[in-house]
């Protein structure tokens, strides 16, 4: 936010009231850093956007939020960015910083997916299934990216196309959103 990731003290007051609330938190990339270098081809939006979504849910890993704010519920959008995709990285470079450049949380990023959701924008089935392995089925939600140029507009079907039983599949149309939303 105004060119500031979420990992910083002062964003703590509206975690914790989050948290409070017991509601889900939406994050959608804005602000992209490097953007000045993404302009060719509309690769701020391609490339840009998932890699801030990486950078928002590392430094709030790293610096500790999900360890205050054990309950925090927070969906990334795009699929979680590159995040999902590169915790095996993720993981090891919680391990092998030290000192000033180590890690402020207890436990590696991937300890930290109870705390995340990611929505289904990921284009192709194969990636959604990974998303599904690696953050579980009750962890994803329907999206679209409406009404944006790069939505999917085909995101049910690829939902139905997976791998999966019927009551996973259910989860991820409609279920999750129903009991995160309280609807």
């Amino acid at each position: 936010m105004n060119g500031e990731y979420y990992n910083s003290a002062k964003f703590d007051p509206f975690w914790k009231k989050a948290e409070e609330l017991d509601v889900l938190i939406v994050m959608h990339p804005e602000d992209v850093a490097g953007s000045e270098r993404m302009e060719g081809y509309g690769l701020r939006l391609i490339c840009g956007n998932p890699a801030d979504s990486t950078l928002s849910l590392a430094y709030m890993s790293y610096s500790g939020v999900f360890d205050r704010f054990p309950n925090l519920k927070l969906c990334v959008l795009h699929g979680g960015g590159f995040f999902p995709y590169q915790l095996g990285r993720l993981d090891k470079g919680h391990g092998v910083r030290s000192g000033s450049r180590a890690a402020q949380a207890s436990s590696p990023p991937s300890k930290y997916l109870k705390n995340l959701y990611f929505d289904s924008m990921v284009y192709r089935v194969d990636t959604l299934d990974y998303l599904k392995r690696v953050a579980g089925p009750e962890h994803i939600l329907v999206g679209t990216d409406y009404p944006y140029t790069l939505g999917d507009w085909m995101t049910v079907e690829k939902i139905e196309a997976l791998e999966c039983s019927g009551e996973e599949r259910q989860l991820i149309l409609e279920g999750n959103a129903r009991r995160l939303l309280k609807l």
